[in-house]
Order: structure tokens, then sequence, then C-alpha cells
């Protein structure tokens, strides 16, 4: 647990906002035939179960596909920015669950925007490793009980600097993204 507020570690950098290559749908082909090297097996996981608004091949037709999977971060995602779809191919799975798992890794982490931020303090936070997950508070900036990640670590005599991705929970998120 980091706490800006008690005076552990301040705040070095704005906090920036990365909305590069934003993902809500992902098609995960798999299952490869071995006469053909075609994959047999497609699973997609996007905003809604079985249903998909506006097919590519006829706009404003909406689609019934019992392959779909929906989830709230996808559909949270595209009332946003849209359906942003991409395709993959796994050719090491066999199974639909695994596609299913693939493609709901993929959308946690490119359906919305990543924010960042680095933090410094005393010697003590020599002891995290990159890679750590941790909680961090900072009123300041409206961060209470954020989960972060440590991305780096900088130390400067007896200063050491974090570098943060925050992950923010978009069922309790209030703010607006932009």
């Amino acid at each position: 647990r980091l706490d800006a507020d008690s005076g552990q570690i301040q705040r070095e950098t704005l906090i920036t906002t990365q909305s590069a290559d934003v993902v809500n749908e992902v098609a995960v082909n798999f299952g490869p035939d071995a006469s053909s090297g075609a994959n047999v097996f497609r699973r997609i996981v996007g905003a809604v179960d079985s249903t998909r608004p506006d097919d590519e091949l006829e706009p404003d037709l909406v689609t019934v596909d019992d392959r779909m999977f929906g989830g709230y971060r996808a559909a949270l995602s595209q009332s946003i920015y849209g359906r942003q779809p991409i395709e993959i191919t796994a050719q090491a799975v066999w199974d639909p669950t695994t596609a299913i798992l693939i493609a709901q890794d993929i959308i946690a982490a490119q359906a919305l925007p990543r924010r960042y931020v680095e933090y410094s303090g005393g010697s003590d936070l020599e002891a995290f490793d990159i890679g750590d997950i941790l909680i961090l508070n900072d009123s300041a900036v409206r961060l209470a009980d954020v989960v972060t990640q440590i991305l780096d670590i900088t130390t400067s005599g007896a200063s050491v600097l974090l570098s943060l991705e925050l992950f923010d929970d978009p069922v309790i998120s209030n703010r607006l993204i932009s």
C-alpha cells in the first residue's frame, strides 16, 4: 500500500492517459485442421452474448451467433469508442474455453485507456520489484484504493522513483474517459 496523503510518497508527474489501440471485440480462430491448416473453430468476445450488430457483410444487419460472448468491459468500451474489433489465430488451442479466455484477456488489457503516473519516496521503496501490484491512495488527484503495477524503479541517492500503471475499475469509476 502506497499513501501520498500520509507523506510516504510524492507524486512527481501528472497522470497521463494512453488510449492507442483500443480493442473491444476479439475473434479467436483456433483448432487447425491437419490436412488444410485452416482453423476449424471460432469464438468471439464482445459487448453482447449471441448478438453481433452491424454485420461486416451487410451494415445495419443484426446477426445471432452462438459463438459470441459478451462482457461488461467490452460493452463499456464500445459505448465510448464504438466497435473496435480484431481477429487473432491461436494455432495451439483446441478448447473453446481457452479461446474465450484469450479474448477476454486481450479485452481486459486493451478495452479502456491506460493511465500512468510516477511517485518518489524513500529508500524503503527499493523493497518492491518491477511487476509488483500495490494499492495507491492520493486524494489530491482522487485516487482512493486504486490498484497499480510497478513498471519501473529508478534509484537516485536516497530517493526512489516508481513508474506506475493505474488499473481503474470501470464498474466503480465515475470519471469520463475521453
